[in-house]
């Protein structure tokens, strides 16, 4: 990956609800770009890849871009310990 004055191309963070909560640019250190798509995974959200035309033109104005309105995402109840040795 070429690394550009300007970016060429955009990696996205998108809810499972469609919103968009996360946004980097390819003109990135490719070490830090691949860092914080990494994040964008662990904090659950699905990553794309899209021009940078396009989340100029779209994405940036979606009315929820870093905006969700809806519900916090369900987490996975923890499991219960089981207490052992009383």
């Amino acid at each position: 990956m070429t690394i550009h004055e300007h970016p060429t191309h955009c990696w996205i963070g998108r809810k499972t609800c469609g919103c968009v909560m996360s946004i980097a640019g390819d003109d990135m250190n490719r070490k830090e770009l691949a860092k914080f798509v990494s994040q964008m995974i662990k904090d659950g959200l699905i990553p794309e890849r899209i021009t940078w035309e396009d989340c100029k033109g779209r994405v940036i104005s979606e009315p929820t871009f870093f905006n969700c309105p809806h519900l916090p995402e369900p987490t996975t109840p923890e499991q219960p310990t089981l207490l052992t040795g009383l």
